[in-house]
């Protein structure tokens, strides 16, 4: 969406909502245009309608609903708890020895609730009691906490979920390669030729309180 559109949709919401008055309207655009620019216009526009026409609160939708509007227009009807226990439970029919292709088939948010095929294969490994009770509730929690978690990243620009990615995916830079271990200082064999013998023996009483100290955190 372009700082034009953008433009375009706050006049329209100020037509709209005669109690929205943005108090500085080109702030407001700026930011709409910068927080909305990964997103096509027409789709904008269509969320922006269902909410008009859906909502009752009678206030103008943040930038966030209008992502969620767009997201529920895109993904249609969820699928169901009780539909995703069925095929989970049907894959875990065959798993005993085909864990993995019956993994593959799932849907990516049911693999996500399922964790790996490993899973698929021990539940398979159960008495189908316990399966009924105990595996089928924790899956449905697995399930309700997967949806979530990835209709929140959905809802995520391309480009965003792409830096988040490549945040995950990078190493800490603040851990070396060898890292320099942290405790008390301890003598070099050069420095100790440098001391007497009643300095030495100070410097190693001075190493215990430290170790004590540190010891004792």
């Amino acid at each position: 969406m372009t700082r034009d559109e953008a433009k375009m949709l706050i006049l329209t919401m100020e037509a709209t909502y005669p109690n929205y008055h943005p108090m500085d309207t080109t702030f407001t655009v700026n930011t709409w245009a910068t927080m909305l620019k990964e997103y096509d216009f027409s789709q904008v526009q269509v969320a922006f309608k269902k909410y008009v026409l859906t909502d009752t609160s009678g206030f103008a939708p943040s930038i966030g609903r209008l992502v969620a509007q767009m997201q529920d227009i895109a993904e249609g009807d969820d699928l169901g708890e009780l539909e995703a226990w069925s095929l989970v439970s049907k894959a875990i029919g065959n798993s005993l020895y085909h864990a993995d292709e019956e993994f593959a088939k799932l849907p990516p948010v049911v693999q996500r609730a399922v964790h790996s095929a490993a899973n698929l294969k021990e539940w398979a490994e159960m008495d189908s009691d316990t399966v009924r009770s105990v595996v089928q509730s924790h899956l449905i929690r697995n399930y309700r906490a997967a949806a979530k978690a990835m209709r929140d990243e959905a809802k995520l620009p391309p480009g965003f979920r792409e830096v988040l990615a490549s945040i995950k995916s990078t190493p800490d830079r603040l851990v070396t390669q060898n890292p320099t271990p942290v405790g008390p200082p301890q003598l070099s064999e050069d420095r100790k030729d440098e001391l007497t013998e009643e300095q030495i023996e100070k410097r190693r009483k001075q190493l215990e309180e430290v170790r004590r100290s540190l010891n004792a955190i």
